[in-house]
């Protein structure tokens, strides 16, 4: 699992949204790798979004080489 917070200003205490993507089992989803992608309001956690296809495949689609991950974004 990985998850990222965007966050409106660096010193903002609650993020405005939380992003995560969670590998799952070897053939739940063949055009994402077995990723699964969550969008979520940042002041409750309430789920905006969940997908396998749509925005963050589309986007992530660029890293498949690397599983799917921005390598770049990890450090």
């Amino acid at each position: 699992m990985i998850v990222r917070e965007k966050n409106s200003t660096e010193t903002s205490f609650l993020p405005q949204t939380v992003i995560a993507m969670v590998k799952r089992e070897k053939g739940f989803s063949t055009e994402t790798g077995d990723w699964e992608f969550f969008v979520l309001n940042g002041s409750d956690l309430k789920l905006q979004r969940r997908e396998t296809a749509g925005n963050c495949a589309a986007c992530h689609i660029q890293a498949k080489n690397s599983d799917w991950v921005f390598q770049d974004r990890l450090k």
